[in-house]
């Protein structure tokens, strides 16, 4: 003898969707399987249908003992609009459906009543699972679910499950609309209608429109420098550098002159360092790849030897420790905005006196006597004030308005000639 619940029969006829249930009986795994239900009803897309109607909702056989009151009240908070109550007849066999005055008997699928009016039909199946039916504007579906462990959870099962049928429904309609639209298009050769564009722009597009465009940044063309330099005096070779003819001045410790006519009192030729100097630069852009600067030094050390011989009896003109000098600066492959490394070639000119010292000990004569004293001096080369030159270098930019200098210049000093060099590094900031 079958035991299933009454109208049991009569659902599963017509039913164009198969099971959905994940747990064939309620179990310990029924909590996970109402967290992913959840969970799905939530994120279904769509609002439910924007039909204001009230939506019938009927129980058939065994689902008469659910709380249809509370269960009705869920549904509709779930979809925003009012339920009513749909009798279904008690114990009624296949065909026994009653729909507010409708004539019972025939097919569920046959009525004209659940053909044209979206209603809700809940009932509790053989396997004790809840099963939901939805008559919507395509037709019939429905869902089984697994029972609820509690009693007062079988309200929100069932109102997330309505709502989720409802609002899948209502998205598959719309789907089925702009097919049958595209369809009617493409068959009289038109194009389908485009929907009309909002009035009001959203507040992003508008945004959009009144954001400037970036402006472009304005390149830098001035800059102020610091550089730390060093001065190497080249001395010439000779045999007998403090001899009176020499045009290299030899001077003691005091200042005194020091005068040697003996063989082998020389120097071998090369440079001698002579001079720190820290000089301060203003630069400007006159082209993109054509930078011209001034700069101005002071002496931080040498001219010791000039000082004193100028200090006993004028012997020598005091040394003079500041320096002026203008230069250009040609970028060859585009100036020092355009890349991180950029080397350069300067021309320079400018006053500058340089003092070039060496230490230098008398030999003792061939013939035996002894030196001459004192024995050892300072031999001194004097240059310039006046000098002109060429160089190299290289600008690496470290942050976006600081450059790193390194260079070497050649320079030639007159009046008083003689040639040196002035390697240099130093930090610029461009603005």
């Amino acid at each position: 003898m079958s035991t299933q619940a009454p109208g049991i029969e009569d659902m599963k006829e017509g039913s164009r969707a198969s099971r959905a249930g994940l747990f064939p009986r309620a179990g310990g795994f029924t909590s996970v399987a109402w967290v992913v239900f959840f969970l799905v009803s939530w994120l279904s897309a769509g609002r439910a249908s924007a039909n204001s109607a009230p939506l019938p909702v009927s129980f058939e056989g065994s689902g008469q003992s659910l709380p249809q009151a509370e269960i009705r009240v869920a549904i509709a908070t779930e979809l925003g609009r009012e339920t009513l109550a749909e009798g279904v007849a008690n114990g009624g066999t296949k065909g026994d459906v009653s729909v507010e005055g409708q004539e019972q008997g025939g097919d569920a699928e046959s009525l004209p009543s659940l053909a044209e009016r979206e209603r809700v039909v809940v009932a509790v199946d053989e396997l004790g699972q809840l099963w939901v039916r939805y008559w919507g504007p395509r037709g019939l579906v429905d869902r089984h679910l697994p029972m609820p462990a509690r009693p007062e959870q079988i309200p929100l099962v069932v109102s997330l499950s309505v709502g989720n049928l409802v609002r899948q429904e209502a998205f598959e309609l719309l789907r089925d609309l702009e097919r049958r639209r595209a369809a009617q298009a493409e068959a009289t050769g038109a194009r389908p209608a485009k929907a009309p564009e909002p009035a009001v722009k959203p507040a992003q597009s508008l945004l959009q429109r009144r954001r400037r465009p970036p402006r472009a940044k304005a390149p830098r063309e001035n800059a102020w420098a610091a550089y730390l330099t060093g001065d190497f005096v080249y001395f010439p070779g000779t045999s007998r550098v403090c001899a009176p003819a020499s045009d290299i001045h030899c001077y003691d410790s005091t200042g005194q002159p020091v005068v040697w006519d003996i063989e082998g009192s020389g120097i071998a030729r090369g440079i001698s360092s002579s001079h720190t100097r820290l000089a301060v630069s203003y630069a400007r852009a006159l082209a993109p790849e054509l930078w011209g600067s001034v700069r101005a030094g002071l002496a931080l050390s040498g001219g010791k030897a000039k000082k004193a011989a100028a200090a006993n009896g004028g012997l020598e003109s005091g040394f003079m420790p500041f320096s002026l000098e203008l230069r250009l600066q040609a970028y060859p492959l585009g100036g020092p905005e355009s890349g991180v490394v950029r080397p350069y070639l300067h021309f320079v000119t400018g006053i500058s006196e340089e003092s070039g010292e060496v230490s230098v000990t008398a030999p003792a004569p061939q013939d035996g006597s002894p030196p001459p004293q004192p024995h050892k001096a300072t031999a001194l080369r004097e240059l310039g004030p006046l000098f002109a030159g060429v160089g190299f270098g290289a600008s690496v930019r470290l942050f976006e308005q600081v450059r790193l200098e390194a260079e070497l210049s050649g320079l030639l000093a007159f009046p008083s000639s003689g040639s040196f060099v002035r390697p240099g590094i130093g930090l610029s900031y461009d603005f």
